[in-house]
C-alpha cells in the first residue's frame, strides 16, 4: 500500500501531508515547507568541518521536484529558509534564481524565521516575497509555534522552527529518532525540510497526533510506538 502521502482534515480544510516533509493545500494551490537552512553546509566548511558540497543545491532540487509535481500557485516557506546571511558568491544563490525563473507562475513567499537575519533578502532574488506572518483563513502561518497563553490569532496555527521528532523504543533493536508532523488541536508543526538539519525530540500530549516520516512513507505514531499505516482520511 502507498503511504507516501496522506490526507488530514484540519479546520474543515484538506491538507495533504507528503513524506518529503511538505504539505500541499489543494483548495489554495499552496505548497508548504519549513526550515530549509540553505547555506548551512557552507558555513560549516568555513569553520573547517568536512561537510560535502552541494547539500543546498540538493535541497533546491528537491523543491524543484515538488513544484513540478504539485504545480502550486504559491510556495509558502515557514521560516529559516537560509541558515545565515549568505555571501554573494555562494553557488546555491544562482541555483535559486534559476528555480524562481523556471517557475515564474509560482509566487515564492517566505515567512521570516530566526535564522533569516536582516540583510538576507538583499542577497536573494527580488521575486521573493518576505513577510513575518501570513493569514489565510482558517490558518495563521508563522515560523515559531505559538504558546497557548500568548495566542494572538483565532486562526489555527501552522508553523515550523522546532524540527520535531519522536524517539521510538523498539522491543528488539536500538532506539531511533523519527521526524514527524506534529498535529495538536491548536497548531500543526512541520518537520525540517532541509537535508542538513538537526531534530528536536518532542513530548506530545495524548490529544496530539504525530505522523512519522520514513525513507519513503508516512506512519501514524501513538504513545511512542508504531501503529498500522494510515488508511484513508484522518480528521483533526
Amino acid at each position: 500500500m502507498d503511504n507516501k502521502t496522506i490526507e488530514i482534515i484540519c479546520q474543515e480544510e484538506t491538507l495533504q501531508l507528503d513524506y518529503r516533509r511538505c504539505i500541499y493545500w489543494p483548495s489554495h494551490k499552496t505548497l508548504l515547507l519549513a526550515d530549509v537552512h540553505l547555506g548551512k553546509d557552507n558555513i560549516f566548511r568555513q569553520h573547517g568541518m568536512a561537510i560535502p558540497e552541494g547539500i543546498s543545491e540538493d535541497n533546491l532540487n528537491h523543491i524543484r521536484q515538488l513544484l513540478h509535481e504539485y504545480k502550486p500557485e504559491q510556495l509558502l516557506i515557514l521560516g529559516d529558509f537560509v541558515h545565515a546571511v549568505p555571501s554573494p558568491q555562494e553557488p546555491w544563490i544562482s541555483s535559486l534564481a534559476k528555480l524562481i525563473h523556471e517557475f515564474s507562475s509560482t509566487v515564492f513567499t517566505i515567512v521570516s524565521g530566526n535564522h533569516d537575519k536582516p540583510g538576507t533578502a538583499n542577497r536573494l532574488p527580488d521575486e521573493i516575497n518576505w513577510t513575518n506572518v501570513v493569514d489565510i483563513s482558517p490558518f495563521h502561518f508563522r515560523h515559531e509555534p505559538l504558546k497557548t497563553e500568548s495566542k494572538t490569532s483565532d486562526k489555527y496555527t501552522i508553523c515550523g522552527h522546532l524540527h520535531p521528532c519522536i524517539t521510538l523504543s523498539m522491543r528488539k533493536g536500538p532506539t531511533i529518532r523519527m521526524p514527524v508532523f506534529w498535529v495538536s488541536p491548536e497548531q500543526l508543526v512541520l518537520p525540517a525540510f532541509g537535508g542538513f538539519t538537526g531534530m528536536h525530540t518532542i513530548r506530545p500530549s495524548r490529544r496530539d497526533k504525530c505522523i512519522g516520516i520514513g525513507p519513503d512513507s508516512l506512519v501514524e505514531l501513538r504513545s511512542q510506538q508504531f501503529t498500522i499505516p494510515i488508511r484513508g482520511t484522518t480528521r483533526i
